[in-house]
């Protein structure tokens, strides 16, 4: 899908129209990954970055990558100890 988007001289961008679409993406993609509408998958996949620059940029946003419920993860820790035994 293309979108195109006019932005106003008035806003005094300097970046050029690749690197605002890159910032766009990124920016989108953030959104998304933060609401749970994606996967971090499918969100470094929409930025176009390798998955641990996402996670250090959800890192540098305070998004966390990993959300669990206090439920989910005692459950985790409990399916880990059963299964060290």
């Amino acid at each position: 899908m293309k979108i195109t988007l006019e932005i106003p001289d008035q806003l005094g961008l300097s970046s050029s129209p690749d690197e605002l679409s890159k910032q766009f993406l990124l920016s989108h993609a953030l959104i998304l990954f933060k609401e749970g509408k994606i996967s971090i998958g499918l969100a470094k996949d929409l930025a176009g970055i390798h998955i641990y620059d996402f996670m250090q940029i959800c890192s540098k946003h305070g998004i966390p990558v990993i959300n669990y419920s206090a439920e989910e993860l005692e459950s985790e820790i409990e399916a880990i100890r059963n299964h060290q035994l």
